[in-house]
């Protein structure tokens, strides 16, 4: 099973630079061939749009891994886009409104991401080394882009078995982000018991099994109370910072983006151990596979504005994989 492990590397001021220029020409790529697509003049073939725009000159900046993937990725989301479609025209019921062709990237805040697949990677006495292009080589004297790996970071990853390197900007708090991707074997599980999970707010998930009248709940209101401080706090230094400055128009200010970083990283947090919670009460239990209802429209029913902005849908997933992990089958109605 593939997972994937985010962290922040320590980047100096040459590998920032490096970086930096990356993420522009994979990102200019990225939209000159997504506008070639978007007039007609191409499509979304992979293999195809590889022979034409190989030769273009913000590939010499590029190695080939980061080249082609950036098309491989650029050419899936134009594949999903046009499967939506379809299904659009045959379902319209199940969508909140037309689908959209995908968009192009803007370096200052959703710039395109920078993939290294495993034969441009390396670990070597604690580092991650990753190939760069002849021209980068040569224009920052280095032989590779080299980061530290901490001690944490490699107890939580098995070296032997990374599959790629994501290099990726996070919009909200400006940072750059190594997100490692890995293969992690499957336990096997032999429970034949079936567990049920029905997600909300104030409880964060209801469990009920098959073969028992045990029940449980995983409390939500620490969440909840959390998220509401967060955003009182936001909406006071926003109103602060809108009367300093005369503007009736939401001003956005270091404070505020630190806040709005806290609450993401509280709230994924609680969601990871909401998640291992639910796991570990599946194995004491003997459960073989996880039920969980539908929760498509679970937030667009609701009006609360705590439950818009906790990701019902990042627990159901985390439950997911670490279900997977452990050998239970995981099932969604919808």
């Amino acid at each position: 099973m593939k997972l994937s492990f985010k962290f922040k590397p320590a980047i100096n001021h040459k590998n920032l630079n490096i970086i930096r220029t990356l993420s522009f020409h994979t990102s200019k790529l990225y939209n000159i061939v997504n506008y070639s697509i978007n007039k007609g003049k191409n499509k979304p073939v992979y293999s195809k749009l590889d022979k034409k725009f190989r030769d273009n000159w913000h590939c010499d900046f590029l190695h080939s891994h980061n080249r082609q993937h950036c098309l491989k990725l650029l050419a899936q989301n134009w594949k999903s886009y046009f499967r939506s479609l379809n299904d659009y025209k045959n379902n319209p019921s199940k969508y909140n409104g037309m689908p959209k062709p995908p968009k192009y990237k803007y370096l200052d805040f959703n710039s395109n991401e920078i993939i290294f697949t495993n034969y441009a990677i390396r670990i070597k006495n604690g580092n991650i080394l990753l190939s760069l292009s002849k021209k980068m080589k040569s224009m920052y004297k280095v032989d590779n882009l080299k980061f530290e790996l901490s001690d944490k970071v490699q107890s939580f990853i098995n070296m032997d078995s990374i599959q790629q390197v994501k290099i990726k900007r996070e919009s909200v708090s400006n940072r750059w982000y190594l997100i490692v991707v890995y293969n992690k074997e499957c336990k096997e599980n032999n429970g034949d018991n079936v567990m049920s999970i029905d997600p909300g707010l104030d409880n964060l998930a209801a469990i009920t099994f098959k073969d028992s009248n045990k029940n449980y709940l995983i409390n939500g209101k620490p969440l909840k109370s959390k998220n509401a401080y967060y955003n009182k706090e936001i909406a006071r230094l926003s109103s602060i910072r809108m009367k300093q400055v005369g503007s009736k128009k939401f001003k956005n200010t270091n404070r505020i983006k630190s806040l709005r970083i806290d609450r993401r990283n509280y709230v994924l947090n609680y969601l990871h151990k909401a998640s291992r919670q639910a796991i570990d009460i599946a194995l004491n239990e003997n459960v073989g596979t996880i039920v969980i209802g539908d929760i498509k429209n679970i937030k667009q029913n609701s009006i609360i504005k705590s439950f818009v902005q906790i990701p019902v849908q990042r627990l159901v997933n985390m439950i997911e994989y670490k279900a997977k992990l452990e050998g239970i089958s995981f099932i969604k109605i919808n």
